[in-house]
């Protein structure tokens, strides 16, 4: 995983629209995404890893930057596998400054953890 922080964020803000809207392709992308399934700390579909961190074009964690980046890997994944993530791409327009606060601390947390019981890994900082 090179991007940890970003990662965790992704999986965070996804899982707290599941919590909202419970979108059926939602929960199988989170299902797939889940970096705490395996003891290797990693995805389970490494494939779609790979495609979020392509998206990785800069260290804006600005709530409306990176939201616009989810949106973007969302849209992408509607496209190549037919889900429809209408509920969810507005739960994440409808976040507020707060709400995402809260979730970029909680990513935080979850970053600090895996990157120690994950040895080697670096954790990008901007």
């Amino acid at each position: 995983m090179r991007y940890p922080k970003e990662f965790w964020l992704l999986f965070l803000l996804l899982d707290r629209c599941y919590t909202h809207c419970q979108e059926d392709g939602l929960g199988i992308l989170l299902g797939a995404l889940n970096p705490q399934i395996w003891a290797d700390g990693l995805p389970a579909d490494r494939a779609d890893l790979a495609e979020w961190e392509d998206t990785h074009h800069d260290d804006d964690l600005r709530r409306d930057a990176f939201i616009k980046r989810v949106i973007a890997f969302l849209q992408d994944f509607c496209c190549r596998y037919g889900f429809d993530f209408s509920r969810t791409i507005v739960c994440l327009e409808n976040m507020d400054d707060a709400e995402y606060a809260e979730q970029m601390a909680a990513a935080e947390k979850e970053t600090a953890a895996w990157c120690a019981a994950h040895p080697g890994w670096q954790s990008s900082d901007p």
